[in-house]
């Protein structure tokens, strides 16, 4: 009798647990690696709901939070800038400054992400980030290009979103010139 309760209970489990992972959409995961609780999921379930509070205590409190990725690749800093909340990004990058550069399945970096939130309402946000990183991370911020070869310029203008694109291209004539500038003082120094 305990042989057959054990078997069904282990059919039971197995299908039970190709189900839930079945249904996850996360190609990544293998059925050992499923958990019940996501805890991106309910990262970004905070935020929809308003619960920034909630969403601050993710970040806080679970370890190697920052380096999850939802199903669509996307780490707690794209997803706060999907959502535009610049208190979690600012949080996020004086934390980990290095996950700047953090893209998800698409290619997308946080830039890219802020210039399709429609009546440039995440300008605030972009200029935040930019007081935040370096010269050099704005420069890879600016100029990189998506899977589709779009950059954070192209998909403003795709959305309409005049305010980003002046912007970006602030950031794109202080680096032209600062390289213009800097190649000038080079040849000058070298003569």
């Amino acid at each position: 009798m305990d042989y057959f309760v054990s078997i069904y209970f282990y059919v039971f489990f197995s299908f039970f647990s190709v189900d839930l992972c079945l249904n996850c959409n996360n190609k990544k995961r293998s059925f050992s690696e499923f958990e019940e609780t996501d805890t991106i999921s309910e990262f970004e379930k905070a935020i929809q709901n308003g619960n920034i509070e909630h969403a601050v205590q993710f970040i806080e409190q679970e370890q190697n939070f920052l380096g999850q990725e939802n199903h669509l690749g996307q780490t707690p800093l794209l997803i706060a800038a999907k959502y535009n909340q610049n208190d979690l990004i600012t949080i996020i990058l004086r934390q980990r400054m290095e996950y700047f550069y953090q893209n998800d399945q698409q290619g997308n970096n946080l830039l890219h992400l802020l210039a399709q939130i429609p009546n440039n309402q995440a300008k605030m946000t972009m200029e935040n980030i930019f007081t935040i990183i370096d010269s050099s991370s704005k420069e890879l911020l600016v100029t990189s290009s998506n899977n589709q070869n779009q950059t954070p310029e192209y998909v403003a203008k795709y959305y309409g979103n005049i305010g980003y694109i002046s912007l970006l291209r602030q950031w794109k004539k202080v680096y032209f010139y600062f390289y213009f500038y800097a190649g000038i003082l080079f040849l000058s120094d070298n003569k």
